[in-house]
């Protein structure tokens, strides 16, 4: 008997699931349900599902963001498929419903971000026609310690992120002290939960220096890109996201 998969918005009754598998996919993380529910209600998201047959067996989640350029950039940012429904390619079909949204939202292109030795995310991403950029990064992450340093001015660009992970900053153009520094203090004003920064090695300031500054080595990264050359850069009616509303 073929089993019936239904890629869908996301809905507020989703939320318990979802988090079940995101403790599945990643058990050495926690997972703060207020975190999805919050993000779950942001307009600039579009979340889907995978429904076999009213079991949630994956999701997926994008939203935007923009270039130090002024490009509108589609985020992938969190896939994941229950262990029980892997090798089905639900993955793919995910990617695909986000970035169909991507897509009407009117953006240039469409990015994820994938650790060096993930295969798995690789092949998937790479199946919905993403190509690998060759630098690889080193993702530094900085906790809010909640001790807020006095406001202070770097050089570097400042992104406010709201992931089912976290909500935070990304640093983004320059590494230099001064503006991991600036990063930390405005994560802290902010109230936000950390910040990330990936740095390629020729930017890096030493991993001594970096622990310093409250940065701590997370892995090694590429970012994998999609461009959108059909885009018409229409504004986006939010009709892919049904949201926690």
């Amino acid at each position: 008997m073929e089993v019936q998969v239904k890629i869908r918005s996301v809905q507020a009754l989703d939320v318990f699931s979802l988090v079940q598998v995101k403790k599945l996919t990643w058990p050495d993380e926690e997972v703060r349900q207020s975190q999805v529910e919050k993000v779950l209600c942001d307009p600039a998201h579009a979340a889907f599902v995978a429904d076999v047959q009213g079991t949630l067996a994956g999701f997926v989640d994008g939203f935007f963001t923009h270039s130090a350029q002024g490009e509108l950039r589609w985020e992938v940012d969190l896939l994941a498929v229950h262990p029980d429904w892997r090798g089905r390619q639900l993955g793919q079909r995910l990617v695909d419903a986000c970035l169909a949204a991507g897509r009407e939202l009117g953006a240039a292109f469409a990015r994820t971000l994938i650790q060096t030795e993930n295969t798995a995310s690789q092949i998937t991403f790479e199946r919905c026609g993403f190509q690998r950029r060759p630098t690889v990064l080193r993702l530094f992450v900085a906790l809010n310690d909640k001790e807020c340093s006095p406001p202070a001015a770097g050089s570097g660009r400042l992104l406010t992120v709201n992931t089912f992970n976290y909500s935070g900053l990304w640093l983004e153009e320059d590494y230099s002290e001064r503006s991991l520094v600036a990063a930390r203090a405005a994560c802290c004003q902010a109230e936000l939960d950390l910040v990330g920064a990936l740095v390629i090695q020729a930017n890096l300031v030493d991993n001594g220096k970096m622990s310093e500054l409250g940065f701590t080595e997370a892995g090694d990264y590429q970012w994998w890109t999609k461009p959108f050359l059909e885009s018409q850069g229409i504004s986006w009616s939010g009709k892919w996201h049904s949201g926690g509303k």
